[in-house]
């Protein structure tokens, strides 16, 4: 994410203003956006329909300020004063969303202001004047959305109440302008911005004694207070703005099926509280992993400092106890006290499963079949057999709980282990990481310790340059030293039997999941094991992308 590479040439620029808004001179984007920025000249746009709900955008996740954060429907900046702003405003929805409206500059209503800056990483930022714009469309129009991939992700038409929850929800990544500008306008915001008294658009920008003019300042600045919350979140709320498979949710849903006492209040609970626990874990992976990208973006410690992130990921390790109580309060004390102590363990057993990893990859010891098992069990079971143990204790069915926590561990083992060799092979997989990242790593995943422990390669000397490249952190493998690497784990046969185990494990889970059950099925299906392509084949798909 490079602001040096945004857009063509013509489109770098920005309108530099003083503090009253007016025009000092036209600026480069660089300088606009690099901290500490210069104040400029921007527009946010508000679309509604009929029936009252905002049309919200996901910005990219390849955007260089605030990716992969929610925001108001289109929100860029007059790139000259040659035109109006209502023509800008044009000119970005055709851009952004490929939408165009008709008669749209004559429809646009400015309702208020916003001065504001806020830092998006250690880099980059926005320093506006915001001029805020509403607009209401027909059904007919909103047929017309055209998503341009490289500036939107998502999008979302929202109710007042959803709005709410977002707000309220720090599993929801937002701008900083958007939830600015809904806290200046106040609640309900649907109302209020729609009732601010509207100048229509008349190809002039609007007077100051239009309509309110909000200035907040910096609204990047975090306190030691709960409402500013939502700033000591950023790292957890983008990581949860980009999300996986949503399989411990998954989980949950499937112990429903074991256990019909599970309520679904219940249900919904235990999964937001493994899934706190699961994306807060991430957070600190991928800075003991050394990762620069997860699901093909940037990891939130590069944005938001390594501290920073680690600070988050245990602030939710805490909270993901702390929310026993404020989730589950219709259940006992008594009953309250054992699902915080499951979580509790649950965490203990995830921290013991990554210390191992980490030692061995850190001391570049290849750890045997049974130990690399055990390590699965304390880190990626963990978490899997607590959506059992959770839902068990909240219906007390505790004999059901075990047997399904048992066969989740079980699952465990085989995800990951599976995805081991997609790290290795998976072409997909090497889209969104990099090919074989594991050894980036410096990992002794599952193929290679197959490949140490049982004796498939004969060469010692090939054995030992392998394990120094995998213990060298300072010089990480070459695409040439992962494609020999690969070499010898396809030549040795460990690939193979790495997915031999995989597709033994998969076909034996399948019934015990539940052979006639929807959601045991999706997940298997999520699970694909892919296929083992040759070392020729590999450097082709290298050469390619």
């Amino acid at each position: 994410m490079n602001i040096a590479t945004e857009g063509a040439t013509e489109k770098k620029t920005c309108v530099v203003v003083n503090e009253n808004d007016e025009t000092l001179y036209v600026g480069n984007l660089a300088e606009c956006h690099t901290q500490p920025m210069v104040l400029h000249r921007a527009f946010s746009l508000f679309v509604f329909d009929k029936e009252g709900r905002l049309l919200l955008q996901q910005r990219a996740k390849t955007k260089y300020t605030f990716p992969l954060s929610w925001t108001n429907t289109v929100c860029s900046h007059p790139r000259t004063e040659e035109k109006f702003m209502e023509e800008w405003i044009d000119i970005r929805m055709q851009d952004e969303l490929g939408w165009a409206i008709k008669n749209i500059r004559s429809r646009l209503q400015a309702v208020g202001k916003l001065t504001y800056e806020a830092f998006s990483d250690f880099k980059y930022g926005e320093k506006e004047i915001d001029t805020l714009y509403v607009i209401e469309v027909s059904e007919d129009e909103k047929e017309g959305l055209h998503l341009n991939p490289e500036e939107v992700e998502a999008i979302d038409w929202v109710e007042p109440n959803r709005l709410t929850d977002m707000m309220n929800n720090d599993s929801v990544l937002l701008t900083p302008w958007f939830r600015a500008i809904a806290s200046s306008f106040g609640s309900p915001f649907h109302q209020k911005i729609k009732g601010q008294h509207m100048k229509e658009g008349t190809g002039t920008s609007p007077q100051d004694d239009d309509f309110p003019w909000f200035r907040v300042g910096n609204v990047s600045m975090p306190k030691a207070d709960p409402y500013y919350d939502f700033l000591l979140q950023g790292p957890y709320s983008y990581m949860c703005s980009n999300p996986g498979k949503q399989l411990r949710t998954a989980l949950v849903k499937l112990y429903g099926e074991f256990d019909k006492d599970l309520s679904k209040e219940d249900a919904r609970s235990v999964a937001a509280i493994v899934e706190r626990v699961h994306a807060a874990s991430l957070l600190h992976d991928d800075i003991e992993d050394r990762s620069s990208t997860r699901r093909g973006a940037v990891c939130a410690h590069l944005l938001w400092g390594t501290a920073q992130t680690i600070n988050t990921g245990t602030f939710n390790f805490i909270k993901a106890i702390h929310e026993v109580d404020t989730l589950m309060k219709h259940h006992n004390v008594e009953k309250r006290y054992a699902l915080s102590q499951c979580v509790s363990s649950m965490l203990l057993d995830l921290h013991r499963g990554q210390n191992a990893d980490l030692y061995w990859g850190d001391h570049a010891m290849c750890p045997t079949a049974a130990e690399y098992i055990a390590m699965i069990d304390h880190k990626t079971g963990a978490l899997f057999k607590a959506c059992a143990q959770l839902g068990a204790l909240c219906t007390g069915n505790t004999a059901v709980g075990q047997v399904v926590a048992d066969l989740f561990v079980q699952l465990g083992r085989f995800f990951q282990i599976r995805d081991d060799l997609c790290n290795i092979c998976d072409p997909h997989y090497w889209s969104a990481k990099g090919f074989y990242e594991d050894a980036d790593e410096g990992k002794y995943s599952y193929p290679v310790l197959v490949m140490f422990g049982s004796g498939l390669m004969q060469q010692e000397e090939e054995q030992e340059w392998l394990r120094v490249k995998l213990a060298d952190r300072e010089a990480p493998m070459t695409i040439e030293d992962k494609l020999r690497a690969y070499t010898l784990l396809f030549v040795s046969g460990a690939l193979k039997e790495t997915r031999d185990y995989c597709l033994a494990k998969s076909k034996s889970l399948g019934p015990l999941l539940g052979k006639n059950s929807p959601i045991a099925q999706k997940i298997l299906s999520t699970l694909s094991i892919p296929e083992i392509k040759t070392p020729e084949q590999v450097a082709i798909w290298i050469s390619e992308n």
